[in-house]
């Protein structure tokens, strides 16, 4: 057997299985080997039935005694089974309701462990619907530090459980398992860190035998993930440190001394602090013969673009050929729209749907990935590569930016790389992206701006927010109504459980609605699978102030810039990552007006969903918040799915300095990796 192997190998995996697999994407034998537990239930502590309490849940080992099943009257095939079950401290009666299948599976004068949690029913002790297993000497499903995993409709946790263990069971018959480090390394990774081999740590991650045990795993295996990325850093960075730029200062013409401040005259209004600095950090660096490696980090509305058009002009002046790379199409027509007028006739705009020659005067080429796919064709003469949004960007699309970036490395040139963000990636994140790359962070915002006023709405004020919303919208302003692509999730056994159930807050449902609710109001659809030309549209209508609402998806998260846009609500307002949501709020605001921010969260919003919002609600710097989320939650889950640059780190802690370092120490003494 190998890793790359159809789950459809696997004993226990039948036809009916692997289409829920693959719903949880899911499809090899690796894919179910390293998709760890969302989350451990400490089901280890055993008890006797005298000593149970309704506080806690505690593993039971007893003997059934008893079982029936009751008929409900006046309920029509509705029934509850009752077992009555036994230790040396005494007998308890346990109950399900509509389960008869407990009734076949319960053997009366057998032993079984139950997840057993007290509760008083017409003052009488009983368990409610206990979950349970025959007892053995390996528990699986009770009586241990229990995995749960992520679920989909048709797939329980017990399948999932028994699947899992069987495969661990089954390592030894994986032929292509890694290696291990051999023992000189091992033996300095062991003098910082307990380090157990990667076999002994995917057992203890699945099912662990301690909480020590499972934070060794999970180090380990969070070792692993970090080494190939380290890799591919260090290779980049090797590369770039013996390159050269076509824009060395041999080659290019005296750059004018006051040129900073000349540039932003072409601006009607004055440069943060933060721009000047960037700026002149930009020109220092492009003063040597080294290419730039660069990212501007700045929150929405901070002037990124402004800042990119400085670094533009100095390509341009060195007669060079300039690369702005967007992740999507409406982005790359409002950054031609701008640049335009920065460098008349000199920007050329490339996307799918766009007839492109090569020019024999150095030119500005903004587009969406299909500028990956064209650039050979226009015979660039590549002095700049500007990416915005990098983290936006597919594994396969940064896989051919980085072939862009060497279009030249056999002579060792290399093109300036600049990348933007309005996106709040805390530095530990960013160069587990980017590598060793200078960072500038602007933080000032201009002036005008005010902060946004964000609150969030419960559903007992939603119809009156819809008024208060209806009189703003009178007074001249105009609103994004954003709805989430629905993915409900539920509790089963205490994991969550995925079911993909009939989409609701949708687009076409929300637009309806809202028709109903607003009927002397223009409303205005817009989400990801219209054409682009359809998209750019509406957007220029909505510009224009030709309706009043569009109700859309988060494909207006990034590079959206509609000044009389001052309201924005967000239904299932929790779903999404707070580095996601301070984007969707970076949309309203931009001019002098007030913007404001309304978060509907879902009604089964959980507490801890609740402190999140409230916590965004009060801070309106993205790093903060980014910080925040990314101690709490996954990558993916701070940035959302579309974010799908950022490395996909199932159980690394990009925190834990001790993991990185352990990484680089592997990557520097290994070759085979």
């Amino acid at each position: 057997m190998i890793l790359a192997a159809n789950l459809a190998s696997l004993k226990g995996i039948g036809d009916n299985l692997l289409p829920k697999f693959a719903k949880l994407e899911i499809h090899t034998v690796a894919d179910l080997l390293f998709s760890y537990p969302r989350q451990y239930l400490d089901y280890s502590r055993q008890v006797k039935i005298t000593e149970l309490s309704p506080d806690s849940s505690a593993t039971l080992i007893v003997e059934v005694k008893s079982t029936k099943n009751v008929y409900l009257r006046n309920m029509r095939g509705k029934t509850i089974q009752k077992a009555i079950f036994t230790d040396k401290t005494g007998s308890i009666e346990a109950t399900w309701f509509n389960m008869p299948f407990v009734i076949d599976a319960l053997k009366v004068g057998e032993k079984y462990a139950l997840i057993a949690k007290l509760k008083l029913v017409k003052n009488k002790a009983q368990l409610s619907a206990p979950i349970f297993e025959r007892f053995s000497p390996l528990l699986v499903h009770t009586g241990r530090i229990v995995p749960a995993y992520n679920l989909t409709a048709g797939l329980s946790p017990k399948i999932y459980r028994r699947i899992i263990l069987n495969l661990l069971t089954n390592l030894s018959e994986i032929t292509d398992f890694p290696l291990d480090y051999n023992d000189q390394l091992l033996t300095k990774i062991k003098a910082k860190v307990e380090f157990p081999n990667l076999k002994e740590a995917l057992k203890q991650v699945h099912f662990p035998e301690s909480f020590e045990q499972l934070r060794n795993a999970q180090f380990r295996l969070g070792v692993e993930e970090l080494v190939p990325i380290q890799r591919k850093l260090q290779l980049q960075a090797n590369l770039r440190s013996k390159a050269l730029t076509l824009t060395h200062k041999d080659s290019i013409p005296v750059i004018p001394k006051n040129i900073v401040s000349d540039y932003w005259t072409k601006y009607d209004f004055s440069p943060t602090p933060d721009q000047l600095t960037a700026c002149k950090e930009i020109l220092a660096e492009f003063n040597t013969a080294k290419p730039i490696y660069h990212l501007i980090q700045g929150d929405v509305g901070s002037g990124k673009t402004a800042v990119a058009g400085f670094a533009i002009q100095l390509a341009l002046l060195a007669k060079t050929d300039v690369i702005v790379l967007v992740p999507t199409t409406i982005l790359a027509h409002q950054h031609q729209q701008t640049f335009s007028k920065l460098f008349p006739n000199q920007v050329e705009l490339v996307t799918t749907n766009t007839k492109n020659t090569p020019q024999n005067t150095p030119k500005l080429w903004i587009g969406t990935q299909a500028l990956l796919h064209r650039y050979k064709d226009l015979k660039l003469k590549l002095g700049m590569i500007i990416v915005d949004e990098e983290h936006r960007f597919g594994v396969r699309q940064r896989s051919e930016l980085g072939q862009l970036l060497e279009i030249n490395s056999a002579i060792k040139v290399l093109p300036h790389y600049l990348s933007l963000s309005a996106t709040p990636i805390p530095r530990s994140l960013a160069l587990a992206i980017f590598g060793n790359i200078k960072i500038t962070i602007i933080k000032d915002k201009p002036k005008h701006q005010l902060a946004k006023l964000t609150y969030i709405v419960s559903e007992q004020k939603r119809i009156s927010s819809y008024q208060w919303i209806g009189e703003l919208i009178n007074k001249g302003y105009q609103a994004y109504w954003l709805c989430p692509l629905i993915e409900i999730k539920k509790e089963v056994e205490g994991a969550p459980v995925i079911y993909l159930e009939p989409e609701k807050n949708t687009v076409e449902e929300k637009y309806l609605e809202l028709k109903s609710v607003y009927p002397n109001l223009k409303l205005e659809k817009l989400h990801g699978k219209l054409k682009p030309e359809i998209k750019e549209k509406i957007l220029n209508d909505f510009r224009a102030e030709k309706f009043n609402i569009l109700v859309t998806t988060s494909v207006i998260e990034v590079g959206i810039d509609i000044p009389n846009a001052n309201i924005i609500v967000i239904e299932s307002a929790n779903r999404f990552g707070l580095a996601q949501l301070h984007q969707l709020r970076g949309r309203v605001g931009r001019s002098t007006s007030q913007g404001y921010c309304l978060l509907f969260p879902d009604k089964n919003i959980s507490p801890e969903g609740q402190a999140r919002l409230k916590y965004f609600t009060e801070e309106q710097d993205g790093l903060e918040l980014a910080r925040y989320d990314l101690s709490l939650r996954g990558p993916g889950e701070v940035y959302g799915i579309i974010q799908s640059g950022i490395p996909n780190l199932k159980i690394a802690n990009l925190n834990d300095h001790l993991q990185l370092e352990i990484a680089k120490l592997i990557v520097s003494e290994t070759t085979y990796f």
